[in-house]
């Protein structure tokens, strides 16, 4: 008898997750049931018995008639997620289908509610579908297959879980508009995990390491002169590191230092063409070959330079077309099909000659087919007068295929927002707020190996830290869910209430990271240029 109890004490909960293609996913770890079976561990057994095309309602495909059906009985399970729905909504005149659909979904409930296993049974809604307006597909499922669903969960005690809500807007995480990519998979199986399960997300930490003087190296320092925002590239020799920064608050000569030893010490200031020097904003370098090297300089018009032998020697400024922009360029970006795209903002003073402030902030988009020596006339991404986005960072998905773009809020009454593009670049979803703990400027961000994102900007969140220079670590899915990440660190205590971290961050072959700024790290004296080195083994887990 005592052995008999032991077995059963361990024996793991059984989780049968029924459902359509949606469940089903595609193979292996691509799927909920797979990613939730990783989340609850060995004290859990998760099995999987969705069935692509798996309706409700009578038909060629009725779950109920399935063999997955059979399948998931003799599981025995413990608990059952039934999610399905999305296969029943096409088609006109919908409700003549409601009585036949609710029976059916009360007979699928009371078939695996009378199991001699007895399990509890929670009703997930489907997810959206994000076809347009003239598919009646989502119109069904709003109106018709959610209110049925969840009026019967009510009728019958069975728990529900908001498949929909999850994903209302986020229609990025479903590149065929219908089905989740990976990633959405893993955020469904997070959020079952949390509200289903009981298990609980670790909070974010705070570390401060504003005051370890061995982290930090000076860069360029000039008595009396203000040095300001900085940008960097990594050379192709994976340690020599560019910085370009202005001699001044973004208008001012450009200067160039070179790092030969992964950010440890800095070379004199290098020669640089001599019309440099009549550099109107903030300049941005940025590797796009093996050997090749552009640099921007922003407001109008914009201009740009040139190196194809790893920033030895560049070409002068010269403009790139009959339009400008401010902070040019925020990113640039190789896509799959060989295109540069860059991105930048404008308030209306400097996208034409002569403008004027509109009090409205655009987003634009440039693009190069020839290597980036010419570049297309500028489109807007997304405008407001309400909430002012700017200084774009981006960082790609895990599995490379989606594009993220963080942005700073310049009003100050928003969170950072961040967008998305499934395509390359040629469209991108409407920007929403972060988590809280990302709100801040000039966001630059690189991967670790083991999958984290580190991010470093200027922390514009109400607190202690505000207005300091920060490094955020989280992952591309806490981007994706608006969640609080793993850890927040201040790096460097800037004495001026805002003015700081136009920053560089360089990940270099070992893992370290060096993180360039400018900032007021001496009180009442001008701002100059530090680079922090994080190690491997200075990241916790």
């Amino acid at each position: 008898m005592i052995t008999f109890l032991a077995i059963l004490a361990f024996a793991p909960i059984r989780i049968a997750c029924i459902g359509d293609s949606i469940t089903e996913g595609r193979g292996g770890i691509n799927s909920y049931p797979a990613q939730l079976q990783k989340i609850l561990g060995s004290k859990y057994l998760v099995g999987n018995f969705g069935r692509t095309s798996a309706s409700v309602l009578p038909g060629p495909l009725q779950y109920s008639a399935l063999r997955e059906c059979q399948d998931a009985v003799d599981f025995r399970p413990d608990k059952v997620l039934i999610m399905l729905g999305t296969n029943d909504s096409p088609g006109l005149n919908w409700s003549e289908r409601r009585d036949r659909f609710r029976s059916a979904y009360r007979a699928l409930v009371s078939g695996f509610r009378e199991l001699k296993s007895k399990p509890q049974i929670v009703v997930m809604l489907p997810p959206p579908m994000f076809f347009d307006d003239s598919d009646w597909r989502p119109r069904n499922l709003i109106d018709e297959i959610l209110p049925l669903e969840l009026a019967l969960a009510n009728v019958e005690g069975c728990l529900v879980f908001n498949s929909y809500d999850l994903f209302k807007g986020k229609g990025e995480s479903f590149p065929d508009r219908l089905h989740p990519n990976n990633l959405g998979f893993e955020i469904l199986a997070r959020a079952v995990a949390k509200e289903i399960f009981q298990v609980k997300e670790k909070g974010l930490k705070r570390l401060d390491w504003a005051n370890d003087a061995r982290k930090s190296v000076v860069v360029d320092r000039e008595e009396g002169q203000y040095l300001g925002h900085v940008s960097t590239t990594l050379l192709s020799d994976g340690k020599t590191i560019l910085a370009a920064y202005p001699k001044g608050h973004g208008k001012g000569a450009i200067l160039l230092k070179r790092s030969e030893d992964g950010g440890k010490t800095w070379s004199e200031r290098l020669p640089v063409p001599d019309n440099w020097s009549t550099s109107l904003e903030t300049p941005t370098v940025h590797r796009i070959g093996e050997k090749t090297l552009i640099l921007w300089s922003g407001l109008y018009p914009v201009r740009i330079a040139r190196s194809e032998d790893d920033g030895k020697t560049w070409t002068p400024l010269s403009v790139v077309g009959d339009w400008g922009g401010i902070v040019a360029m925020g990113f640039t970006e190789r896509c799959r099909d060989g295109r540069l795209i860059a991105q930048f903002h404008d308030d209306g003073r400097f996208f034409a000659n002569a403008g004027k402030a509109t009090g409205t902030f655009t987003l634009y988009q440039t693009e190069s087919t020839d290597d980036g020596r010419t570049w297309s006339l500028p489109r807007a991404l997304f405008s407001s007068s309400v909430v002012h986005l700017c200084e774009p960072g981006m960082i790609r998905s895990d599995d490379g295929h989606q594009m993220a773009v963080l942005l700073r809020e310049n009003r100050r009454v928003l969170p950072s927002h961040v967008m998305f593009s499934n395509d390359e670049g040629k469209t991108w979803t409407v920007p929403r707020p972060l988590n809280p703990n990302l709100t801040g400027d000039r966001h630059t961000l690189r991967r670790l190996k083991d999958g984290r994102l580190v991010c470093v900007f200027r922390d514009m969140q109400e607190g202690e830290w505000k207005g300091d220079f920060v490094a955020w670590v989280g992952t591309y899915a806490d981007l994706v869910t608006g969640g609080a990440g793993q850890y927040k660190i201040r790096l460097l205590d800037n004495q001026d209430p805002w003015d700081c971290g136009y920053p560089g961050l360089e990940l270099l072959p070992d893992e370290t990271l060096v993180a360039t700024t400018y900032g007021h790290w001496d009180k009442d004296k001008p701002p100059y240029i530090r680079a922090v080195r994080i190690t491997k083994k200075d990241m916790p887990r």
